[in-house]
């Protein structure tokens, strides 16, 4: 069998071949196994999805860049449900906006899954601290290896805002965190 197909490279036989059924089946039968096998998580696996943990990540005046970031390899074409949380707390006297978003390791964010910008209150204030979701949505990924980030966006208020990596209010164990379903 001199032929494949181009994702799974199953075989199959081609007009000039001489007739083999057990032959053909037989390939046929191994090489569909060897393509199963090989992709074998299970639905719903998380196991790419990440928290914020050790020191919190601080955001100055304009400032724009990751909260979190990991990659994900797909070894087909399929979809993925991207979300992605953070919390926020504003350590000075101005009254800044922050956004977050996800993005796939170009800065561009998908337009789907953005928060938009959201007032903060001065610190001191009932709404200095602010949690932000990206919700849930599914995107189809053809196969490969993906960089995926959780992103924040300031405006240019002198002010300095803090992702959180822990939460002393005890709000959630985990303030910032992306999950990926595969």
């Amino acid at each position: 069998m001199p032929d494949q197909t181009s994702v799974y490279a199953l075989p199959f036989p081609v007009l000039t071949d001489p007739p083999n059924v057990p032959s053909d089946m037989q390939a046929l039968a191994v090489a569909t196994e060897a393509a199963l096998v090989a992709d074998t998580r299970p639905v719903g696996d998380s196991s790419n999805s990440l928290y914020l943990t050790g020191s919190d990540v601080a955001f100055g005046s304009g400032d724009n860049h990751n909260i979190l970031t990991t990659s994900i390899t797909l070894l087909r074409d399929q979809w993925v449900i991207l979300s992605g949380r953070a919390s926020f707390d504003n350590t000075s006297s101005a009254a800044p906006s922050i956004g977050i978003y996800i993005d796939l390791g170009s800065g561009t964010p998908i337009p789907e899954l953005t928060s938009g910008n959201h007032a903060l209150q001065a610190n001191g204030n009932f709404g200095q601290r602010r949690q932000l979701v990206v919700g849930p949505h599914s995107v189809f990924f053809t196969a490969g290896t993906y960089t995926v980030r959780l992103r924040g966006d300031r405006d240019n208020t002198s002010a300095t805002v803090n992702a959180r990596a822990t939460d002393s209010q005890n709000v959630t164990s985990h303030p910032c965190f992306l999950s990926i379903i595969v």
